[in-house]
């Protein structure tokens, strides 16, 4: 059987999604519950747990796999409330529809507008793309999620994260990954100029990173041979500051298996949108079992950065 995948709702505005032999492998959810949609659980084929963490004890707006700005206009995007009395901004799904195409992939289309929740203010708007590919290109039982956005500015846009390196775990915004524990515990974490490390790897640019640890679920109690899955996130060659700038943390045991990884277009320096300013970006995030290979990555980035 070739590989395919298939669209389950769930709900009005969730759904699975499931390989040609019936195994899930992720979620997503788009409803205005939330402040922006996502997709949680994610696994990787081999995976019997998550790959991702949802709403986790040390911050709750953390959704699994997500894109979010951080303040646009100084309206917060981020979190789930406002935390320090300012405006909150919701990125809401207006327009939702998906597909199953002839190559096995979901296509999944959508229109957002990003508005300022006191005011209504309409500051941003979004037509984004989410390609699933049952299998990638040179990964070995891997799949992949293209993300394909372009936003709009609807105003005079000011789009700018927590300043870094003026505060050390400032400079998120972007499309973010956020790991389970058990892979915070035993991650490695690599990127495309061939540094290892959350230390080496945090604020670099890179054509791609990848995170990987360990994952619960499937029956190894061996701390020296644990199963393990990876999560890569590549960024296009034709986005605006490629190639971007990583966010990649990891702090093991100091706090208790918290890691984190996103593509941070606006790490080092905020971004202005004149009105009218059309702003495309493209993604590809690839979930492998195992850990990440640099030369199949490469390769794969190669593959994307030629689509």
């Amino acid at each position: 059987m070739s590989l395919a995948l298939r669209w389950i709702p769930t709900g009005a505005t969730s759904a699975n999604i499931v390989s040609s032999n019936g195994r899930k492998l992720a979620a997503y959810h788009w409803g205005p519950e939330r402040r922006h949609p996502f997709f949680h659980p994610i696994y990787s084929y081999g995976a019997n747990e998550s790959l991702t963490c949802f709403a986790p004890w040390d911050h709750r707006w953390h959704k699994g796999l997500w894109w979010s700005w951080k303040y646009i206009n100084d309206v917060l995007f981020w979190e789930d409330h406002a935390g320090d009395g300012g405006e909150v901004g919701e990125s809401r799904v207006v327009a939702h529809e998906q597909r199953e195409a002839a190559d096995g992939c979901i296509v999944v289309t959508e229109r957002l507008e990003m508005r300022s929740v006191q005011r209504g203010t309409l500051l941003l708007s979004e037509d984004r793309e989410l390609r699933l590919h049952p299998s990638v290109p040179g990964i070995t039982g891997g799949w992949a999620l293209d993300w394909r956005l372009s936003s709009i500015a609807e105003t005079d846009c000011l789009l700018r994260a927590t300043p870094y390196p003026e505060i050390a775990w400032g400079g998120y915004a972007g499309l973010n990954f956020r790991p389970t524990s058990a892979m915070g515990w035993g991650e490695t974490i690599v990127n495309s100029a061939g540094q290892t490390g959350s230390a080496a790897c945090h604020g670099q640019a890179a054509r791609w990173a990848a995170y990987a640890g360990n994952i619960d679920g499937n029956e190894h109690d061996s701390a020296e041979a644990p199963a393990q899955a990876s999560v890569a996130i590549l960024d296009h060659p034709g986005n605006l500051r490629h190639p971007t700038d990583f966010y990649a943390w990891s702090v093991g045991e100091d706090n208790r298996g918290f890691g984190f990884l996103a593509a941070s277009p606006l790490m080092h320096a905020p971004l202005r949108l004149a009105k009218g300013t059309l702003l495309p970006l493209r993604y590809r995030v690839i979930l492998l079992d195992g850990q990440p290979d640099p030369a199949a990555l490469a390769q794969a980035w190669a593959e994307f950065a030629a689509s």
